[in-house]
């Protein structure tokens, strides 16, 4: 005999980390709804995004200063 409960375990989850200090940092550095994206992120979709570079900036709590993309394009998902 298995003796079942009628509990629901509700998970909840928050992203916390370097990559989300980082995209938080990031995101208040765009303007007007723009998306804006790193070097390293650039550096792995390049070929399939237009984007301008904005600048290298320090960030608050991130080490490093971070080179900045502007996305200028839409990315097809048909891309990936």
């Amino acid at each position: 005999h298995h003796l079942y409960t009628n509990f629901f375990y509700r998970l909840t989850y928050t992203a916390s980390g370097y990559a989300t200090i980082l995209a938080f940092r990031i995101e208040s550095l765009s303007k007007n709804n723009r998306l804006y994206i790193e070097d390293d992120t650039y550096a792995l979709i390049h070929d399939k995004i237009d984007a301008d570079f904005t600048g290298t900036y320090q960030l608050k709590n991130v080490v490093e200063k971070i080179s900045v993309y502007e996305a200028t394009s839409h990315i097809s998902t048909a891309c990936f």
